[in-house]
């Protein structure tokens, strides 16, 4: 049997078990025990609950996870081990670039946050208001002292 096919295989396996076991499938076995003769809905899930699990886990998995899944597929083609463990290799970096460029955007708005206080500060104080005052005012129209968002 060829590489592509153990890969397909496993897809397939893989499938089968999600759809039989799925969300809750403990509750579910509970509900077929005890319903008491009533119909309870057994089987596998509907396309829009896949699609709404699919949906979800697209959300969860960060761009860092795409990594082994691309190293995978090169791996299937190729029929090679490398791009597998590479791309294995490539999440903790691609989470340690990711979180970086997060924390530089943050403290880019944090920067700009503190230019536009400063900026109305500054407006008040030549306005002629007394220091509390014209910082109390500035915090208030820049949107507040050490708020993060």
């Amino acid at each position: 049997m060829g590489e592509m096919s153990w890969g397909a295989a496993v897809a397939c396996l893989g499938a089968a078990v999600w759809l039989l076991g799925g969300r809750n499938s403990g509750a579910r076995r509970a509900q077929l025990l005890l319903a008491g003769g009533g119909a309870v809905g057994a089987g596998p899930p509907g396309w829009r609950q896949m699609a709404g699990e699919l949906r979800r886990l697209r959300g969860r998995l960060r761009a860092e996870w795409w990594a082994p899944v691309l190293g995978l597929v090169l791996g299937a083609l190729g029929a090679s081990v490398l791009p597998v463990v590479a791309g294995a290799a490539g999440v903790p970096l691609l989470r340690r670039v990711r979180l970086a460029r997060e924390a530089r955007r943050t403290r880019e708005r944090c920067g700009d946050a503190l230019i536009a206080l400063c900026g109305a500060l500054a407006g008040e104080v030549r306005a002629g208001r007394q220091p509390g005052e014209a910082l109390l005012r500035a915090a208030r129209d820049s949107g507040g002292l050490g708020r993060r968002s």
